[in-house]
């Protein structure tokens, strides 16, 4: 089966799992950062200041990366709705029956 995605909602992209994930991968990017593998300018900062600069790293990320992908799906629904383009064609296979596994 066939399947073309011709609009994806915005509420599903902004209201979801999205920006979580976005929000986490940037913590992790921020410890990296400021823990992990620290820059010369940071070593010496105190412990106060190295969560604030993780902090506000992983808020502007999210913000800023999220902001990108609602412009990606703006932009993406204008093309396909807007200009009648094609949009991204997803085939599915059916699953073909198998044995349960035993517990």
């Amino acid at each position: 089966m066939r399947y073309e995605i011709i609009s994806i909602s915005m509420k599903s992209v902004v209201f979801s799992v999205v920006p979580v994930i976005v929000a986490v991968m940037s913590l992790i990017a921020a410890l990296i950062t400021y823990v992990v593998v620290p820059d010369i300018s940071v070593k010496g900062s105190s412990f106060v200041r190295q969560v604030a600069m993780i902090v506000t790293f992983t808020l502007v990320n999210t913000v800023v990366f999220s902001a990108f992908i609602a412009l990606t799906v703006f932009v993406y629904n204008l093309f396909c709705s807007g200009f009648g383009l094609r949009g991204v064609v997803v085939e599915f296979n059916a699953a073909e029956e198998s044995e349960s596994p035993e517990k």
